[in-house]
């Protein structure tokens, strides 16, 4: 702006400040088109009137997949590295100079559930598969979702709130949520493309920046395990309950005023 107008920046700041303006980084939000927004409006609706009037008390459950790489490129710490002046960038091994990316890098794709009580064990699904639907009602459900909620919600006062994923609402899958006896949220109650209601995705990325810490490597996939393991091993639980404090408050701004009011 200051260029703009031929002028130093500090003056620009000067006027700004004097004029009660105050600069506002723009948020990002998922992409989606105006039928999206509606529908998922409407489901939020659906969840307000029908699992979390504002008077309820029920927990919630969610649970959500995603991959991991051996190393992440994408954290500032991996990106830059220091030199002298003195030196040239051609002078240095190229292992420094230079990030070499595959195109297919290998990676480990997890499941977890969490709530605002704890995290459940990790569940890490077979190398170069996805989660079908088997492998969701064998792995996910039956070896860690159970014994996650016979651990924190043994009383049976929560909603199961799964990811949107096919596999999820398998019809095998919804009759195994029934023989278990899970409480779920209906598929025509899931809001659509809406992160923003989902703490388990920010949960993901606190996740990763801790399994990544310092630069951090995986020479292999059973010391990525291990790491993971770590990692949520040392997650506070104050952060677990910040993370979900306000989801149903968001629910109900998201009915009210559609799913953006809901991005912070």
């Amino acid at each position: 702006m200051a260029r703009k107008f031929d002028t130093s920046q500090s003056y620009v700041r000067k006027i700004i400040k004097e004029n009660g303006v105050t600069y506002r980084k723009r948020k990002r939000v998922p992409d989606s088109k105006p039928e999206q927004e509606l529908r998922a409006r409407s489901r939020c609706l659906k969840l307000r009137r029908d699992f979390f009037p504002p008077s309820s008390t029920t927990q919630i459950v969610m649970d959500d997949e995603s991959y991991f790489g051996l190393k992440d490129d994408n954290i500032n710490v991996n990106k830059g590295y220091y030199i002298s002046e003195s030196l040239s960038a051609k002078s240095l091994n190229p292992r420094i100079s230079y990030i070499r990316k595959s195109k297919y890098p290998p990676k480990l794709l997890i499941w977890l559930a969490i709530s605002k009580e704890g995290i459940s064990e990790p569940c890490f699904c077979p190398r170069n598969l996805s989660i079908t639907g088997e492998i969701y009602r064998n792995q996910c459900i039956k070896k860690h979702l159970i014994p996650f909620l016979e651990k924190f919600h043994d009383e049976g006062k929560y909603y199961f709130w799964p990811d949107l994923a096919s596999s999820y609402y398998a019809k095998d899958t919804l009759k195994l949520f029934e023989d278990l006896n899970i409480p779920y949220i209906p598929k025509s109650a899931n809001p659509p493309n809406t992160p923003q209601l989902r703490p388990i995705e920010d949960f993901w990325g606190y996740l990763k920046s801790k399994v990544y810490e310092g630069g951090w490597e995986a020479k292999s996939f059973r010391m990525l395990k291990q790491r993971i393991r770590k990692s949520i091993r040392q997650v506070e639980f104050s952060i677990v309950q910040r993370l979900f404090s306000s989801v149903k408050t968001n629910i109900r701004k998201s009915a009210d005023n559609g799913p953006l009011a809901a991005i912070h």
